[in-house]
């Protein structure tokens, strides 16, 4: 498959399930991988496993397995813009960008209502502090992705869930746009002896690029 560029232009605000279905998502590999390779994204639901014992032990608040994706808007996604500061050595040099399917069940995590009936329906954790229980979620197939936002009012997202971003454990959500690149561009100069990390964390910028879908 050729590299497709693409583009995206939409606002940030106003996230939920709502408008990670409008968005367009960007999935960006751990850095030393450092490009996208189709071949290794799941396919189909994304099969259960129990978790290793890296999971276990520092993901247990959050889906697993599952498949995380971003929203992008303004040419880049939150989840990049966390990474910029906090772990810019994750961020690779390619995305791959999807659309999601209009129909697709996503369960938000900011909404209280929501949260309530998935632990009725599916208890809780107690080893995880009273999360939801995502294996048995999981293994319903009732939901497509899991979404939530760390900085939009409402419900708290479950620990370690450091940007918006979605969980999905449905790969038939999701339809691939393109693979697009992660431009880097740092405002001041690298080798300036004058410049600590810290500033030089902040006048790096990470964008894709955009994409043509003609």
């Amino acid at each position: 498959m050729s590299i497709a560029k693409a583009a995206i232009g939409l606002g940030m605000l106003g996230l939920g399930s709502a408008f990670v279905k409008k968005s367009k998502q960007a999935f960006v590999p751990r850095s030393h991988e450092d490009k996208v390779d189709l071949k290794k994204l799941p396919r189909g639901r994304v099969a259960w496993e129990p978790r290793p014992e890296w999971a276990a032990r520092a993901h247990a608040y959050k889906p697993y397995p599952a498949f995380w994706t971003s929203s992008v808007g303004d040419g880049t996604t939150e989840w990049v813009n966390w990474c910029r500061t906090e772990m810019p050595h994750w961020i690779a040099k390619e995305a791959a960008v999807f659309e999601v399917d209009p129909n697709a069940k996503i369960l938000d995590l900011n909404d209280e209502d929501q949260v309530s009936n998935a632990k009725r329906r599916y208890g809780v954790n107690h080893e995880s502090g009273g999360a939801i229980n995502w294996t048995e979620l999981h293994m319903s197939g009732e939901y497509d992705g899991i979404t939530c936002d760390p900085y939009k009012e409402g419900e708290k997202c479950p620990w370690g869930w450091d940007a918006e971003s979605t969980a999905w454990i449905n790969m038939n959500a999701l339809k691939l746009v393109g693979v697009v690149d992660i431009n880097k561009v740092c405002s001041v100069d690298p080798d300036d002896p004058t410049v600590d990390d810290w500033e030089r964390k902040y006048a790096t910028t990470y964008t894709l690029a955009p994409i043509d879908e003609s």
